[in-house]
């Protein structure tokens, strides 16, 4: 019996594999019943107590802990073996690696249950900054970190050089955030708005030309609905390289209108009138009742204009509030006898085609609501030489020296539809000569 212990095998006798095995399932066993203790006990007396870092570590440690113990077993075991072999180099140096990539496994576990007990209840509190969607990026980029630093560290004990190993992943790194710069970019855009929080869902925000009310907000782009029901899909980098206009920041949205009013009406009626308009906007379902005003902006070319403002409070009823308010002010004018005074064009118009008159303007719009026939010059024309007089003149030339242009292009506009409500036919060559003929 003594002459097989001590039969050699790799440079050591059978005996010191048989103490090496021995001692590898004495701390084997003894790491599952120190699990088992861990499961139900340990984990028992620390849900008894209010401290929760206690449950944490122990949450931490239920799988760990059987791999330090296993390590353990295979540490001590390789004591019994000769330090010369390179059996019992091998072990150690195994275990020595194995020892870093398991502290890099409990690091891990510990983070993700630090983020269960406490970032994700934090991020569910009313006015919390830290936003729920930001949990799980927050999560992967730690746990990277994590694992990226064990690596290094038991790539150091392996005999690597650590300056080479990140001087190539700092490359790397590079090549890969170069090559995906486009992916990437709306990414660091949504955690840009996560932290700075400039929207949140239900607000109503235009971003450049795009508008509407925010469905979600997404890592990588935010949805918005606009006032017709349309889904877009906007781009969280284009958001957070954008102007953003919250109309809800401050729980309220401010909306203008305009509504002209004739000129027939005295100070007093008006004055009537503007309050009247306030205490009927501001009833209105989903608008500010300690907000709003009614003013004069400004007197215009065939009416007084009004500017009403008022603020909404329930984003969702934005557009349902703009229906309300212009149908409540029609109501209010047809109860008061108001009429809603038009352009000088269109009663001009109005007046000529109830008389069944053929009427020819200066102007092209006349001939837009409904007139006979327009010939005049060309305004834009004329717009782009006075640009031409003002910059001589700045530059230092006196206007009485400037001489006087007359226009160059006319234009001819025909509304063929006035022609035959009022039984005219127009001649074919000027129709030809026409630049617009309304059919």
């Amino acid at each position: 019996m003594r002459a097989i212990l001590d039969r050699e095998l790799l440079g050591n006798p059978v005996e010191a594999y048989l103490f090496f095995v021995g001692t590898f399932v004495v701390f084997y066993v003894g790491g599952k019943v120190l699990s088992l203790m861990v499961r139900h006990l340990v984990s028992r007396l620390a849900w008894a107590t209010k401290n929760q870092y206690d449950d944490v570590i122990v949450e931490a440690l239920r799988g760990p802990l059987m791999a330090a113990m296993v390590l353990m077993g295979l540490r001590m075991g390789a004591l019994c073996l000769r330090d010369s072999t390179s059996l019992s180099r091998i072990v150690v140096r195994g275990v020595g690696v194995a020892v870093v990539m398991v502290v890099g496994w409990f690091s891990a576990r510990l983070w993700h249950a630090c983020v269960d007990r406490f970032l994700l209840p934090l991020s569910k509190r009313e006015g919390a900054r830290l936003e729920p969607m930001l949990i799980p990026v927050l999560r992967r980029i730690v746990v990277g970190g994590i694992w990226i630093f064990t690596i290094i560290i038991a790539a150091s004990d392996l005999g690597y050089n650590i300056v080479s190993l990140l001087t190539g992943l700092g490359i790397g790194g590079l090549a890969v955030a170069l090559a995906a710069k486009d992916t990437l970019s709306p990414m660091v855009g949504g955690v840009a708005i996560f932290m700075t929080k400039p929207f949140a869902v239900g607000h109503y925000i235009r971003v450049d030309q795009t508008e509407g009310t925010v469905e979600e907000i997404g890592l990588r782009a935010t949805t918005l609905r606009t006032k017709g029901g349309s889904i877009i899909i906007v781009p969280n980098d284009r958001i957070i390289n954008s102007t953003i206009v919250n109309r809800f920041r401050d729980g309220a949205s401010k909306v203008s209108l305009k509504v002209g009013v004739p000129y027939d009406l005295s100070a007093d009626e008006l004055e009537r009138l503007c309050a009247e308009l306030k205490a009927l906007v501001v009833a209105l379902p989903g608008v500010d009742p300690t907000r709003g005003g009614c003013k004069v902006d400004m007197l215009g070319d065939f009416a007084i204009l009004l500017r009403m403002n008022y603020w909404v409070t329930d984003p969702k009823r934005y557009g349902e509030s703009q229906h309300a308010v212009a149908l409540a002010i029609k109501r209010k004018f047809d109860e008061l006898g108001v009429e809603f005074p038009y352009p000088t064009q269109t009663q001009v118009v109005a007046q000529a085609a109830n008389a069944r008159l053929p009427t020819m303007y200066g102007y092209s719009e006349f001939v837009d609501e409904g007139g006979l026939i327009s010939y005049g010059p060309h305004r834009p024309d004329l717009y782009r030489r006075t640009a031409a007089y003002v910059d001589r003149i700045l530059k230092g030339a006196k206007p009485a020296d400037l001489p006087i242009e007359r226009p160059t292009r006319f234009e001819l506009f025909v509304n063929l539809r006035t022609a035959n409500v009022l039984g005219l036919k127009v001649p074919q060559s000027m129709l030809l000569r026409a630049d617009r003929v309304i059919e």
